[in-house]
């Protein structure tokens, strides 16, 4: 081995080892980098890959989150209190795991039932942005974009809201309107998908499953009921937050 002092890229003079054998002049006209500036060098493009790919994962993330509703999207749920609805925090966590595969919140208007929901989706973005997060579908709306005019682009909007067997779904205030037969079967056949393919589940509403099961069109109102079981379901107590917040 023959060791030389040259000029490295770097512009230092640095010491090199000349290359033998064939092609072995070619090879050491040629410019070089010394190990320690090629250790540096490579440190670097590391660095910039990782920011790179920092970058792109925030605005993956901040992307996603603009799905959510805009007055919870800022949530995470270690910052919401833990006043009734503890074992909904909890279960909200284990099902970010991965541990359940759904979750029914359920309580009085303002106990905080969408906040969770919208947290846990947050939690799940923020987890793995590559992967595809849960559809936020506002059940009033899509109720209401159903009924729509066959021509109109938001009717078809809200069928496709609900179509897909390939992500979660969270269905937020499942009770608030009383649907139609065609609205229901949408509705059913969005929580059957979900349940079937074992996708994440968040549902968020008024009433109990049996109160669901009176209040929707049959058969799907008792089928939604059932489908509910694949749920972890819990009830949130305590006061109005809206009203707390506001005052």
């Amino acid at each position: 081995m023959t060791l030389v002092t040259g000029t490295c890229a770097c512009g230092a003079e640095c010491e090199r080892e000349l290359a033998e054998g064939r092609y072995a002049e070619t090879f050491n006209r040629r410019p070089f980098i010394c190990a320690d500036c090629d250790a540096e060098r490579s440190a670097q493009w590391a660095a910039e890959r990782e920011e790179r790919d920092s970058r792109e994962l925030r605005r993956l993330i901040a992307e996603k989150l603009t799905r959510l509703p805009v007055l919870h999207s800022r949530l995470h749920l270690d910052e919401l209190d833990t006043a009734g609805r503890e074992r909904a925090l909890d279960a909200a966590r284990r099902l970010i795991a991965g541990e359940i595969h759904g979750l029914t919140l359920i309580g009085s208007i303002g106990t905080g039932k969408t906040q969770i929901a919208a947290s846990t989706v947050r939690a799940m973005i923020e987890r793995d942005p590559e992967q595809p997060a849960p559809r936020w579908v506002s059940v009033t709306t899509v109720l209401s974009d159903l009924g729509r005019a066959f021509n109109d682009p938001r009717r078809q909007q809200a069928v496709d809201a609900l179509s897909s067997d390939r992500v979660g779904l969270v269905l937020d205030d499942l009770d608030k309107s009383k649907p139609t037969a065609h609205a229901a079967s949408e509705i059913f056949n969005a929580i059957d998908l979900a349940t079937t393919h074992e996708r994440q589940l968040i549902v968020t509403t008024n009433l109990m499953p049996s109160q669901l099961r009176t209040k929707w069109p049959a058969p799907y109102g008792e089928a939604i009921a059932s489908r509910l079981g694949y749920c972890e379901l819990h009830k949130i107590t305590g006061h109005d937050r809206r009203l707390s917040e506001a005052a």
